[in-house]
C-alpha cells in the first residue's frame, strides 16, 4: 500500500514552482492597463502611495497612450532597478497600418523615438534582442562589409569573404532567402543562432529569484485557463461606455508575471482587467501571445532588490 507521501509524487525541486504575492489592481479605463501593472509591481516592492504615483504620471507627462518605454521611465523615476528588453529601439513603422496603433501613430512616433534616444542619458536600461536565426534584411546590410573597394555593401558571393562584427562568421547567405540565414559565433560563450529573443528559461530564472516582469501581449491570443468567462480586453471600458472594438486585429495588453509551474507547464500572471483573481495559461499560449506581431516581444524585468 502506498503512503500518502508516495502518492503525492516526488518533492518539487527548488524553482519548479513559483507563485509570488503580487497584489492585484484593476485598470480603470481601456487604456491604462500598463499603469495598473506598474502599480501592482511598485506595491509588491513596497513602494509608492497613490498620490506619489499620480505625481509621477504628471512629472513624466504620461497621457492615454502608454508604451512599454513609458513604464521603464516610470520605474526609473521611482529608483526601481529594471531591464527593458525589446526587438525594436523605437517605433516600428510597420505598425502604422495596424488598427491598434493607427489613431495615434503619427503623434506618438516622435515622442516614443525620443524616449528611446534619451534612455541611456536618463539611466533607463533598454536592451535590443534579435529574433533567433531571423535577422532582418536591413541588419544584414548593416553588418556585411564589401571586399571590393567602391563596391556597394551587400551579400557576399560564393568566392567572397565577409567581415562580421562581434565574432560572427558567414555561413551561406543567398539574396531573397532570408529564412536560410545561419550565424555561427567564434566565441564559446554563445551557440549557433544565439542572437535571439528572451527565452522562457530567462523568464523563469527571473521569477524564481522573487523578481517580477511586465509583459506586452496580444490579448486576442492570450487565454486564461482559470477564467470561465474571459474578459474581452480590447473592449474593456467603464460600465455604460460603448464598445469601441471594430476588428479582430492585434490588441496590445499589459500583464504582470508572478510565477510558473514546470510540472503543469503554465505561467501565473495578474491581468489588470480583473480585480479579484490570479490568471494562468500554458507556456505555449503565453509564448504565442507575447511574440505576436505588434508586441516587439517587449518585456520589462523588474527586480526585487530595488
Amino acid at each position: 500500500m502506498r503512503t500518502e507521501a508516495e502518492a503525492a509524487g516526488p518533492p518539487l525541486e527548488p524553482g519548479d514552482f513559483v507563485q509570488l504575492p503580487v497584489p492585484i489592481i484593476q485598470q480603470l479605463y481601456h487604456w491604462d492597463c500598463g499603469l495598473a501593472c506598474s502599480r501592482m509591481v511598485l506595491r509588491y516592492l513596497g513602494q509608492v502611495d497613490d498620490s506619489e504615483f499620480e505625481s509621477a504620471l504628471q512629472a513624466l507627462q504620461l497621457t492615454r497612450s502608454i508604451w512599454t518605454i513609458d513604464l521603464a521611465y516610470l520605474m526609473r523615476h521611482f529608483g526601481v532597478r529594471h531591464r527593458f528588453c525589446t526587438q525594436t529601439l523605437g517605433v516600428d513603422k510597420g505598425y502604422k497600418n495596424q488598427s491598434f496603433y493607427r489613431k495615434h501613430f503619427d503623434t506618438e512616433e516622435t515622442r516614443v523615438n525620443q524616449l528611446f534616444a534619451q534612455a541611456k542619458a536618463c539611466k533607463v536600461l533598454v536592451e535590443k534582442w534579435y529574433q533567433e536565426l531571423g535577422l532582418a534584411h536591413s541588419l544584414l546590410e548593416d553588418i556585411i562589409q564589401p571586399t571590393t573597394p567602391g563596391k556597394r555593401k551587400g551579400f557576399p558571393g560564393p568566392r567572397q569573404r565577409a567581415t562580421w562584427p562581434h565574432g560572427l562568421a558567414w555561413a551561406g547567405v543567398r539574396p531573397g532567402h532570408m529564412g536560410l540565414v545561419l550565424l555561427f559565433l567564434r566565441t564559446p560563450l554563445m551557440r549557433v543562432g544565439a542572437i535571439s529573443t528572451v527565452s522562457m528559461q530567462d523568464i523563469q530564472a527571473h521569477l524564481a529569484q522573487g523578481h517580477v516582469a511586465i509583459v506586452l501581449v496580444n490579448s486576442g491570443v492570450l487565454h486564461c485557463d482559470l477564467c470561465s468567462s474571459p474578459v474581452k480586453y480590447c473592449c474593456f471600458a467603464p460600465r455604460g461606455h460603448r464598445c469601441f472594438c471594430r476588428t479582430p486585429d492585434y490588441q496590445g495588453h499589459f500583464i504582470v508575471l508572478r510565477g510558473y509551474s514546470r510540472a503543469a507547464g503554465c505561467i501565473f500572471y495578474n491581468n489588470p482587467a480583473y480585480a479579484d483573481r490570479m490568471c494562468s495559461t500554458s507556456v505555449s499560449n503565453f509564448e504565442e501571445a507575447r511574440t505576436s506581431y505588434g508586441t516587439d516581444e517587449d518585456i520589462l524585468f523588474v527586480y526585487l532588490d530595488s
